[in-house]
């Protein structure tokens, strides 16, 4: 009962929060700012304040460490206002491309408030509802540890190969091209990057399987890393290979009930702070050219290791996400009708393989190509200026229902309940982290194919033992 009763006071306090936010917005959306000082401030002030109530939400419901709650909340506010808070401390000479220098500090003021209350909208649908520890009151499937590895290896050595073909593809057109290179400027079948990315999902079942040994999956995790600095070099393209490490630690730490003493989190954090330092070299190939030599890269990670410019650097670097909000909700709908969820309906039947039938539709409902077209810089999206596109000042009503609709589909329960359901699990989250910096069309898409083929590939093993 108490358990319940603290459930039910801090959804009421999220509720009140995001109400005040909406009041906050309202009382502000006219005035005519025109002090990015003034602003930052108030942006700043308000995504401090939310974060700290976030970190004792994670702290009073006790999130497990490979709770995606976790990773989302923290991601999330990082790239909404990373960049906010660099004007906030005076270093604005580490602003990515100047843009925030240059909008319009009115819509930059309600772009932002646009994005801290889609932000609480999810987290209020995340944190409402009963929380239990216990496991799920049904009886999950039973596989076998042999089948869930077969499951693994067979998807990745069936679709790693595609990944392969992307990669070396992106790289080479990204070595001749000049500056930044956004993804969607690779010429290659939408399904080859897709069962691509679904390759990584097979090292879940593997490590769930624990038919590696601990050394066995660290050799599995290095040899990985090693190929992801490869790609990440030679494209600049990070956000995927990031995610997937993560996951893949995480998955690990569960499945071998690895402890965070002491001994594990100081060295986690001084190759988190190594990781920070060389995403930021990564980063300067995405503004300019080249891959640097092994020297150069050598010294850029060791002296970027004495000096905290780093931390400036990636927030300005993921913190370019509030632009997306800003321009959403400037040409949104001034000269963009809001798409009434009909960019969402076209992702969902773009699931099947029928991207270049559907063309047309999802030129005519996309919400980032058009902002990006418009504005002539390749921002990419994240999935709150879609449902901005989509519901306008509805859509923090709908990242409340969406929170609430995520958290039953990402229930940190199901990894208790067998290795075949931890694998499903860690399968969605590497998706779904994605939320902070991709729209519906990334998430469905790549959502149904590594949930379900690799579901498929087990069953059909499973049927054939049976057999």
């Amino acid at each position: 009962m108490g358990k319940r009763i603290n459930i039910k006071i801090t959804t009421a306090i999220n509720v009140i929060i995001l109400v005040s936010l909406f009041l906050i917005f309202l009382s502000t959306g006219e005035k005519a700012w025109s002090d990015l000082e003034e602003v930052t401030r108030i942006l700043s002030g308000i995504s401090i304040g939310l974060l700290a109530w976030y970190i004792f939400l994670i702290k009073k419901f006790k999130l497990k460490i490979y709770d995606f709650r976790i990773y989302f909340i923290v991601l999330n506010m990082i790239f909404i206002m990373g960049q906010i808070w660099i004007c906030f401390f005076g270093k604005q000479e580490y602003l990515f491309w100047k843009l925030l220098l240059r909008a319009n500090v009115a819509a930059v003021m309600n772009g932002g408030m646009i994005a801290l209350l889609i932000q609480h909208g999810f987290v209020t649908g995340m944190f409402s509802g009963k929380e239990k520890t216990s496991t799920l009151n049904r009886k999950p499937a039973e596989y076998g540890d042999n089948l869930l590895w077969n499951t693994g290896l067979i998807t990745f050595i069936i679709f790693f190969p595609l990944k392969i073909y992307y990669d070396v593809v992106y790289m080479a057109v990204a070595a001749a091209t000049s500056g930044y290179l956004d993804s969607s400027q690779i010429s290659i079948n939408g399904m080859i990057y897709c069962f691509g990315v679904v390759s990584l999902v097979g090292i879940f079942y593997m490590i769930e399987s624990k038919k590696l040994s601990k050394n066995g999956v660290k050799i599995l995790v290095a040899v990985i890393s090693i190929y992801f600095i490869i790609t990440m070099l030679g494209t600049g393209d990070r956000r995927f290979a990031i995610i997937a490490l993560l996951c893949i630690l995480l998955c690990y730490f569960h499945s071998y009930k690895i402890k965070l003493k002491t001994s594990v989190i100081i060295p986690v954090l001084c190759i988190g702070y190594v990781a920070l330092v060389f995403l930021n070299i990564i980063s300067s190939t995405r503004k300019t050219t080249g891959i640097p030599s092994g020297a150069a890269l050598l010294d850029g990670v060791i002296n970027g290791m004495l000096s905290f410019d780093v931390i400036w650097d990636n927030f300005a670097e993921f913190g370019i996400t509030l632009m997306c909000y800003v321009y959403t909700y400037q040409y949104f709908p001034a000269l963009f009708p809001y798409r009434m969820g009909s960019q969402i309906l076209v992702n969902i039947v773009a699931v099947l393989p029928i991207g270049g039938t559907l063309a047309n539709w999802k030129e005519a409902t996309g919400i980032q190509t058009a902002i990006n077209n418009y504005v002539k810089q390749p921002l990419g999206g994240a999935l709150g200026t879609d449902l901005y596109g989509n519901f306008g000042l509805f859509s923090f009503v709908v990242a409340v229902a969406l929170g609430y609709l995520i958290k039953r589909l990402m229930d940190i329960r199901k990894v208790e309940l067998s290795d075949y359901e931890s694998a499903k699990y860690f399968s969605l989250m590497y998706i779904m982290i994605n939320m902070v910096r991709a729209g519906f069309g990334e998430i469905i898409r790549l959502g149904f194919y590594c949930y379900f083929v690799p579901i498929i590939i087990l069953l059909l093993l499973a049927q054939k033992n049976k057999q």
